[in-house]
């Protein structure tokens, strides 16, 4: 999402398409261009007096961006590590994976034992639909953080960053315990 050149109505514009294609995760709304050494882009960069220090001992380059307040948002977007935003990624990762698994794991069972598929569907389905509300909310604080900055609001955005951080905390919590019940609803079914 973050690069050089990149705009506030171009981070608009992903954040909405990345929704609209069931991937606006957070990593995907907050991940930043990393410039290495010997590419093409390097070279633009540096030109247009962007490229900044070597970072890393990989060779990688800081650059600044052609609007200097994308800087701001880009690091309002960095967690460091928050034990939340672990959370979110690992809970989400999981039950996308094992969703998958699961239903083609119940594919095999379909004509033998499970005889509830309407309600095991709507589990699944609910599972889906919680998916998508934890990216709506990432994306409602993606684009509130962009307004904020874009609009020199004298907004503290560090209360947005903690109000999305414990929405997104109960919106996970939610979701695992959807999953949790998806699970003993199949056990129920093929016990």
């Amino acid at each position: 999402m973050f690069h050089p050149y990149v705009t506030f109505d171009e981070l608009r514009e992903n954040a909405r398409f990345l929704l609209s294609v069931g991937q606006a995760t957070f990593w995907n709304l907050s991940v930043s261009l990393i410039l290495f050494r010997g590419t093409k882009l390097v070279d633009q960069v540096a030109k247009d007096n962007l490229l900044g220090e070597m970072i890393y001992q990989w060779a990688a380059y800081d650059y600044k961006f052609i609007d200097s307040k994308i800087k701001l948002l880009a690091k309002a977007m960095n967690f460091n590590n928050n034990p939340v935003m672990v959370k979110l990624d690992s809970a989400v990762r999981y039950v996308e994976n094992m969703l998958c698994k699961l239903n083609e794991q119940l594919d095999n069972l379909k004509d033998i034992i499970i005889t509830n598929w309407d309600e095991l569907d709507e589990h699944k389905h609910n599972i889906k639909e919680q998916l998508h509300h934890i990216q709506e909310v990432s994306v409602e604080f993606f684009l509130s953080a962009i307004y904020i900055v874009e609009n020199d609001e004298k907004i503290d955005i560090s209360t947005l960053k903690d109000n999305y951080l414990c929405e997104i905390d109960n919106q996970i919590d939610l979701l695992n315990s959807m999953f949790v019940e998806y699970i003993n609803r199949i056990e129920t079914e093929i016990a």
